[in-house]
């Protein structure tokens, strides 16, 4: 399942050259969504579903994209989930470290 979501993100890649990106980014919201689904009907838990979130939070963050505010609505939604965990909160300060800005990661370990 994250390999098949792996090649999806590959192809947005390239189409988000190519074109506005738009349309990438929609396919991949799709995918990883219907991942997401596909984990919770099937029980296979929560942490996978969470697994697959971040990782469509740091290729919203990341070029060609370089999309963060979607990446933090993305995290928002994790944090809602697994607020009382502090890897998540960690995960989450160390995409803003490295894409976002020094006021938005004081603003989530202030939070945390």
């Amino acid at each position: 399942l994250v390999t098949y979501c792996d090649s999806v993100r590959r192809h947005a890649f390239r189409s988000a050259e190519t074109d506005d990106g738009q349309d990438a980014i929609a396919l991949l919201e799709k995918t990883f969504s219907e991942a997401s689904a596909f984990l919770a009907q099937n029980a296979f838990g929560s942490d996978l579903q969470s697994y697959l979130q971040q990782y469509l939070a740091r290729i919203m963050a990341r070029p060609p994209f370089n999309n963060m505010t979607r990446a933090r609505e993305i995290w928002e939604d994790i944090i809602k989930a697994h607020g009382k965990e502090y890897a998540m909160w960690l995960e989450y300060a160390k995409l803003e470290i490295q894409f976002g800005s020094p006021k938005d990661v004081r603003r989530i370990f202030k939070r945390a």
